[in-house]
């Protein structure tokens, strides 16, 4: 994916379109819950939306790496929610909610396509 493809588009989950949204330092005020986050999912309008501004004082070598990571973690909350799963793995700090399942997936992810691209089990 490149990085410098528009900053608002539809993406489809599941057959559930949502609206990516990458906001950029200038607009960050407008979005208020990235105050405390590089990005979140709201199943409630159907829109994902992740930083793609930096402060100087992050110190982040390779900003696009962490975007990428970031888009791929919310997209992977929308999968879990659109699948069902937020409701059906019985607690508000259950499995399909989890902060740590969806980063292991955001990171891995890349790896585990890549294994599965080689064995040709795509």
């Amino acid at each position: 994916m490149s990085l410098n493809t528009k900053l608002n588009r539809d993406i489809t989950i599941l057959g559930t379109i949502y609206k990516l949204k990458l906001v950029t330092a200038n607009n960050e005020k407008n979005y208020p819950l990235l105050e405390d986050a590089n990005g979140y999912m709201d199943p409630t309008i159907k829109e994902i939306v992740v930083r793609i501004g930096f402060d100087e004082d992050d110190d982040i070598q390779n900003p696009d790496d962490l975007i990428r990571k970031n888009i791929r973690h919310e997209v992977i909350h929308a999968f879990l929610y659109e699948s069902g799963l937020d409701c059906d793995s019985c607690r508000v700090n259950s499995w399909a909610t989890s902060e740590e399942m969806t980063d292991f997936f955001a990171i891995q992810f890349p790896k585990m396509v890549k294994v599965l691209t080689e064995l040709d089990a795509l």
